[in-house]
């Protein structure tokens, strides 16, 4: 199969199950906030954002091990060794976050007012940190299906583990109001995607399918890996940490006004993404003498539908964003607090929806460090304007202080990875 029909297929299983996660959340969000209110959609979007915040401690190993397993000159051998070592590290990190979320709770989220919200906290404390246990062996063996280019296989995770997380929790919710129930169900759904994606490997690594360290694979992925590391771990910070700095000070109200347009904004900006998320192992076999200009022509193909695709989004919002609002959530009050937000955010989406095809050939090109200190830098620049904006604006200060950093920021990426790129190809025509 050609390189751009590969990437045709490969995308289409991406973008099918992002379109399906992107309408179960639309379904499971109003009926979450109706069913349990918005201090209680609150606390629970904070809750849930550890997953998301948490997963990327894995100082890149997961890049790193789908890199190697993806190198069509690697050796067998040491691709079973980079397997095992990748499960190896993820269930040590597993482990040492499970402690971690313990802590937390006790003296983070149990100290938040959330009397009459949640009743059984320990329980909850405990369902949580399991989950974020099994969330990061899962990491482990969703590489696999991602260095073969097995995105029906990889696409399961979205189908499995984003029901339990979306419309199922919203039922469990209308049956009964709780918390834990929710926090239960999405458990359950992290457990079966991990059965499933063990099943997986045991088609490839059936006698090798166990956790064992070997330093030198160690050494070379850990090498690659937390150069991009940083960058991973202050995205997530930006997308969902700001979730805590409201809940801290101002409050739980305030978390739910501004993360239903961030989720908005994150969903739009992570469907116009899919489009991009192939290319990585994709573009680490093109960055080759014969294989430069397929890649140099995919990646204006792909800059060009998501410039195009990001402007469409914004038109969107501006145009048909409140009605539209209206219509789903059917909560006047809280459209009135999430609309301005919404149309603040949108020129970050707008901005960053460009950002993931240069990460994705930077880290193909050995580089990863570069999309990182570019992550840190927005992160610092949010953190500046939030200092300054957050006392005068409140909820809206943040917003704007998101967007500004991108916009300082994303427009220098992105000269920047079209000069290396342009030098690259120009050693090697030489």
């Amino acid at each position: 199969m050609g390189i751009k029909k590969t990437f045709i297929k490969n995308t289409s299983f991406n973008i099918m199950s992002y379109a399906y996660l992107v309408i179960a959340a639309i379904i499971s969000i109003p009926v979450l906030v109706h069913a349990l209110g918005i201090r209680a959609f609150g606390f629970y979007t904070l809750v849930i954002s550890l997953g998301p915040i948490l997963s990327v401690f894995d100082f890149g190993i997961s890049q790193a091990t789908i890199r190697f397993l993806a190198l069509p000159d690697y050796d067998e051998k040491k691709k079973v060794k980079v397997w095992q070592t990748s499960y190896f590290f993820f269930a040590l990190a597993g482990a040492a976050l499970f402690l971690i979320v313990l802590a937390l709770f006790q003296f983070y989220f149990f100290r938040l007012p959330i009397s009459g919200i949640v009743t059984n906290k320990i329980a909850l404390m405990f369902v949580v940190a399991t989950t974020i246990f099994f969330s990061h062996i899962n990491t482990h063996f969703l590489t696999l299906p991602q260095s073969k280019s097995r995105y029906d296989i990889y696409s399961l995770n979205a189908f499995i583990a984003g029901s339990t997380n979306t419309w199922i929790a919203a039922l469990a919710a209308l049956i009964l109001p709780s918390i834990l129930l929710i926090a239960s169900v999405r458990l359950a759904g992290v457990l079966f995607t991990l059965l499933t994606m063990w099943l997986y490997s045991r088609r490839h690594y059936a006698a090798v399918t166990i956790p064992r360290f070997h330093p030198e694979a160690w050494r070379e992925m850990i090498s690659f890996g937390v150069r991009s590391f940083a960058g991973r771990v202050f995205s997530a910070l930006e997308a969902y940490g700001l979730n805590f700095v409201l809940a801290s000070y101002i409050a739980l109200q305030a978390v739910t006004y501004f993360s239903i347009p961030q989720s908005l904004i994150i969903k739009a900006a992570g469907g116009i993404s899919m489009l991009t998320l192939s290319l990585f192992p994709l573009s680490t076999s093109l960055l080759t003498k014969d294989g430069i200009f397929k890649l140099k022509k995919l990646i204006i193909w792909l800059q060009a539908s998501v410039l195009s695709l990001g402007l469409l989004a914004v038109g969107v919002i501006f145009v048909f964003g409140k009605p539209l609002l209206l219509l789903w959530l059917r909560n006047p009050d809280l459209v009135e607090q999430a609309y301005p937000i919404l149309q603040i955010l949108s020129l970050q989406l707008f901005l960053t929806s460009l950002t993931p095809m240069p990460t994705a050939v930077f880290e193909s090109m050995n580089l990863p460090q570069i999309p990182s200190f570019f992550a840190l830098l927005t992160v610092l620049v949010e953190v500046l304007f939030i200092a300054l904006l957050l006392p005068r604006f409140g909820v809206n200060g943040v917003a704007y202080a998101i967007s500004g950093g991108a916009a300082i920021t994303v427009p220098i990426f992105l000269f920047i990875f079209f000069d290396r790129f342009r030098k690259y190809e120009k050693s090697l025509a030489a």
